[in-house]
């Protein structure tokens, strides 16, 4: 390490223009320029006077994303748009606080990103496969960066390791971008482009810039600007052209999956089409574009996550997807981005699960299935990395030049997040060891870093062991967790939200909670047989491969756009009568209503015989006092005298059917002995296993309550009825697997929540800080109904169509502060005109306040009145 060619860095002083001029034109980001050279101009001393900040302007409602992800936040337009600069977990560690990239704590030299990686090379085993993951895994994790990453460099002649051009004028200030080591084996490299928040002047240390979105929106499948968009586009209903997809013309991996997905996109476009030929072509793609959004979502919460990081930690509210309802989650005061220490500290670890086969231009998705991961590798085998930067090296340079802190600074991050204690300022190579480190590893790390703070956070985390059931170490497993469940909470068109005029249908979104990555890949024809659970390899009992026809894709019924009512006309014979019901006739039925009448008056006589003897009490007393706030009124006793008449005579009628009586005593005959094998088999393929799903509104249960019944597990049940607490395999049916079933602390399986069966009938509910009565309804927010039942509160966004009725009915902050309401109206209460920041434009005179509840008006056909039930008055707002 001592004797290794000397380090150049300069950086830019007062008088450096020729650096900021050198950004005139970026690698793929010339939309971009101004905020890079503003962003240099602030590095420099007195850059901030200079600085000047620019208004917020608000945004317009709308039903789909825009390219860049702006606006995805309706209050800050620029929280994880293109061009944002990466936030950060951890105070950035620059050598001089501000700008120069992260140096050694004593005074040699980090090790060159080049070493590290072939003295870890030569540590690891070569070419061994991951026993459980397929190649799909990484290859998805490479599509995810390319969707949530990008950084730029400046786009200059000027050559850092052997500059002999003479175009430009290898003046210093060109250099000042430079971040090299000198001699034999240099490697270019210029530093990221910065970048900083544009409304604010404040600076206080480098931010480098993503040129993509900090979203999961598939901006690296369409791109993140309307000309990207445009250029991928045929205009010819809603497709777009695969020959004109860049990525997809790239070997390996990423182009396979990139040319699947468009392929998909076709497929939904061609359906939406027909199922909708009034959809202009505009429609039709930005429709299938947040359908394909959604299914990318949703297959890397439902399938890749859970594998990257365990059952375990995607069962956390944070991560765990919703079941039968929509996401509530979403906040817009979470600031939007990408971490810089995952951006290049995480998401390039799954480069060293990519087999060598993955940059061969015959890749497809069926290899993909086919071929496992590697257990890690670090220098792929392919020509052009021979002379250039390899993945894991580039990143472990850009993490210096971000400034990303060491390993053991985010192990403190991770330690302190999970409630444990961290380590402190001082980490040794005995406390790597809590982690998994070998002793071979260990004595790499030590033979190239002389103290363990050097450590680069994305080697640290490589070395670590992994967990039980999961991809990478405890550290990139944290990181990654708290990433994706920030980018969950802070995006406004997640597919789980219910923020119109975005927010999917409960239909549409259970459509795409079917979805797996099988079968879409079956839609597309790109595969023929798939094993269900892509990511994991083929397993003859447990996921063995099944033909496309037993692989569902998405079902797109849910997107016509007007449904008729169905009315089918029977012309079938009518269905015989069954045998029990052969001795209902209307003498027995009379029978059964007469002695049902005989019943209910001795009924009536015994109550009034009790109140004869015991006096009842007097009306003044408390007791009295209480009870007649009890009492019910006259339409409540019809329909509980009525409803007891017709249990008694129901009661007489089943008792007298003796067939019936039989058949409830006997289930199955004496000849049971004599049932063939095969009729038994074709009789359980006609067991109904979702009975406590029907709709029945008798015996349903309610969207809570299954909810709760879904999360139960046989092994959760095994568990909370042990003597000693212990742990299990998840899957009780299956082996335990350290991968694919590992055993598990019982409280960390999800628990069923009774509360959902509590009756509702006398506390009511609390809705936006009121107590609320069953029945009655409320307003939590602006944009927000609720009613009370029996089962809790049921809420649902309210669809705005006349944004000035709204805010004559509440006052503007509270407005603003209501995600629903800021999504629909912000651009009228926030338009850019500063005499009109305080009062909405061209709002009338407030009209006399409407009530935000009624009465149900009695029914003509309804033999009664349920007096007391309140729906909410919804007519001013939706149309």
């Amino acid at each position: 390490i001592r004797s290794s060619p000397s380090w150049r860095l300069l950086v830019a002083g007062a008088g450096s223009l020729l650096a900021v001029l050198a950004l005139a034109q970026l690698a793929h980001g010339a939309d971009l320029k101004e905020r890079a050279r503003s962003a240099l101009v602030l590095e420099k001393p007195g850059g901030p006077a200079s600085c000047v900040v620019q208004q917020p302007e608000p945004c317009p409602p709308s039903k789909f994303r825009s390219a860049s992800g702006e606006c995805n936040n309706f209050n800050h337009r620029h929280w994880g748009a293109r061009g944002d600069p990466f936030i950060r977990l951890l105070q950035p560690d620059y050598a001089d606080g501000r700008v120069k990239p992260r140096t050694s704590l004593g005074s040699h030299a980090l090790p060159a990103p080049d070493t590290v990686i072939a003295q870890l090379q030569r540590a690891i085993e070569e070419k061994h496969p991951h026993p459980h993951v397929t190649a799909m895994l990484p290859a998805w994790g490479q599509l995810l960066a390319y969707d949530l990453v990008q950084i730029l460099s400046p786009n200059s002649r000027y050559r850092c390791c052997h500059n002999a051009s003479h175009e430009v004028d290898p003046a210093k200030d060109e250099a000042a971008q430079c971040y090299v080591r000198l001699g034999d084996g240099c490697r270019e490299y210029k530093r990221s482009i910065p970048s900083h928040e544009p409304t604010s002047c404040e600076f206080h240390y480098r931010e480098q810039m993503n040129a993509a979105s900090g979203f999961l929106d598939g901006s690296g499948l369409y791109g993140t600007t309307e000309k990207e968009i445009h250029a991928l586009r045929t205009f010819l209903g809603g497709k777009v052209d695969t020959g004109a997809c860049l990525r997809c013309q790239e070997p390996g991996a990423i182009g396979a999956l990139h040319t699947v997905l468009l392929k998909e996109h076709n497929r939904v476009a061609d359906q939406l089409a027909h199922l909708n030929p009034e959809w202009s072509d505009t429609t039709l793609f930005y429709e299938t574009r947040r359908i394909v959004m959604a299914q990318i979502q949703h297959i890397t919460y439902n399938e890749f996550l859970p594998i990257v990081l365990g059952s375990q930690i995607t069962e956390n509210a944070d991560l765990r997807l919703e079941s039968g309802r929509h996401y509530t989650g979403y906040s817009s005061a979470n600031r939007a981005g990408m971490f810089a220490e995952v951006a290049v500290g995480a998401l390039p670890a799954f480069l060293t699960m990519l087999p060598p086969d993955m940059y061969n231009e015959s890749m497809s998705a069926d290899i993909l299935l086919a071929t496992p991961a590697m257990q890690q590798t670090f220098i792929p085998e392919h020509a052009s990395f021979n002379n250039e930067w390899t993945p894991i090296s580039l990143a472990i340079q850009r993490g210096r030049d971000h400034g990303v802190p060491a390993y053991h600074k985010a192990i403190n991050l991770c330690e302190t997040r999970f409630g444990a204690k961290p380590f402190g300022a001082k980490l040794s190579f005995d406390d790597m060891e809590y982690f998994g480190l070998s002793r071979a590893k260990r004595t790499v790390m030590e033979t190239m870093y002389q103290e363990p703070e050097d450590i680069d956070l994305l080697i640290g985390g490589l070395m670590e062991t992994p967990a039980l059931g999961t991809v990478f170490g405890p550290t990139l497993t944290c990181l990654l967790a708290i990433q994706f469940a920030n980018m969950r909470s802070s995006d406004r068109f997640w597919y789980e939200n219910d923020l119109p005029p975005s927010s999917l249908s409960l239909d549409q979104l259970q459509a795409i909670r079917r979805v797996t990555l099988s079968g879409l890949l079956c839609e597309t024809r790109d595969v023929q047989r798939a094993q269900p659970r892509a990511f994991i390899r083929e397993d003859p009992y447990l996921n063995a491969r099944l033909n496309c026809e037993q692989l569902a894709g998405l079902d797109l019924k849910a997107w016509h756009s007007e449904q008729p009512d169905l009315v089918e006309e029977y012309t079938q014979d009518e269905q015989p009568t069954p045998p029990e019901f052969e001795e209902l006739n209307m003498d027995l039925i009379a029978q059964a209503l007469n002695k049902a009448k005989s019943k209910l008056n001795e009924r009536k006589q015994q109550e009034y015989q009790a109140w004869v003897k015991h006096r009842g009490v007097d009306a003044k007393s408390p007791d009295g006092t209480a009870a007649s706030f009890s009492k019910a009124n006259r339409n409540a006793l019809i329909i509980a005298n009525t409803s007891l008449f017709y249990e008694l005579a129901t009661n007489e009628i089943v008792s007298s059917l003796h067939s019936l009586r039989r058949r409830k005593r006997q289930v199955f005959d004496n000849n049971l002995g004599g049932f063939s094998s095969d009729d038994f088999s074709n009789a359980l393929q006609n067991v109904d296993v979702n009975q406590y799903e029907n709709e029945d509104p008798v015996v349903k249960f309610t969207e809570a309550q299954l909810a709760e019944i879904r999360k139960t597990t046989l092994a959760k049940i095994i568990c909370e009825n042990l003597d000693v607490t212990g742990d299990m395999q998840r899957a009780a049916f299956d082996l335990p697997s350290n991968f694919l079933n590992p055993r598990v602390p019982c409280s960390s399986m999800a628990q069923i929540d009774l509360s959902a069966w509590r009756e509702n009938v006398v506390q009511g509910c609390q809705i936006g800080g009121k107590n609320v009565n069953v029945g009655d309804s409320a307003f939590p927010s602006p944009c927000t109904s609720c009613i009370c039942t029996n089962e809790g509160p049921q809420c649902a966004s309210l669809r705005i169509t006349d944004c000035s009725q709204l805010a004559r009915e509440w006052p503007r902050d509270v407005i603003l502060r209501d995600d629903v309401c800021s999504a629909q109206c912000g651009l009228v209460l926030q338009n850019s005109n500063a005499q009109a920041r305080n009062v909405p434009i061209s709002l009338r005179p407030p009209p006399q306040r409407i009530a935000r509840s009624r009465i149900v008006q009695q029914q003509q056909a309804s033999p009664f009145s349920f007096q007391g039930f309140q729906f909410p008055d919804l007519s001013q707002f939706i149309g």
